[in-house]
């Protein structure tokens, strides 16, 4: 294949080599066609996704437990998120709020420090638990997306799902484009 420019943009290279008891296999693919793209990341996902949630049980189990002793309530949060075409969904989380946190912001939307943006940011946020503290400094509370991922309503890299009510802030035909993802330019910040 020649170095001209204008040949990459129409094929992706995934290279790779792993180490095997002293063989190296040398793995090299070439994938122009764009609905291959699609399917190979997919295919990532499920791979990725599922073998984190296997490895990463036990840590799972142990943060269920954790906030369980720590708090009333569910040991998920689930919310409302919209994907690709539109589509809403369940989008999960470990909480890391007390139960009535959604009840409690609208007496705290006077301390936001993204004053005229729609993101709820605070300093100290007393609705925060102290296993909340230590999940979220890590993004441990995070990791029941990958349970969204393998399911196909997120992908592991892309924009970050809105919530419904956001929607319309938004760009609708590049948002709704792509299926939404776990490590966005939310996630990454």
């Amino acid at each position: 294949m020649s170095q001209n420019p204008e040949s990459f943009t129409s094929y992706i290279y995934i290279l790779g080599e792993k180490k095997m008891e002293s063989i190296i296999i040398d793995i090299r693919f070439i994938i122009s066609d764009p609905s291959c793209n699609i399917f190979a990341k997919r295919i990532l996902d499920i791979v990725v996704s599922a073998t984190a949630l296997l490895l990463l049980s036990p840590l799972l189990a142990i943060v269920a437990l954790f906030i369980r002793l720590d708090s009333k309530g569910p040991i998920l949060f689930s919310q409302a998120r919209v994907g690709k075409q539109g589509k809403e969904f369940l989008f999960w989380k470990f909480r890391s709020m007390c139960v009535d946190a959604e009840e409690r912001k609208a007496v705290l939307m006077k301390n936001n420090e993204m004053q005229g943006g729609v993101i709820f940011k605070m300093k100290n946020d007393p609705r925060i638990t102290r296993v909340g503290q230590f999940i979220r400094k890590y993004s441990i509370d995070e990791l029941p997306q990958l349970w969204n991922v393998l399911i196909g309503d997120m992908s592991l890299v892309g924009p970050r799902p809105p919530l419904p009510k956001e929607v319309f802030l938004y760009d609708i035909a590049l948002l709704l484009k792509t299926v939404p993802a776990v490590l966005g330019a939310r996630g990454s910040c």
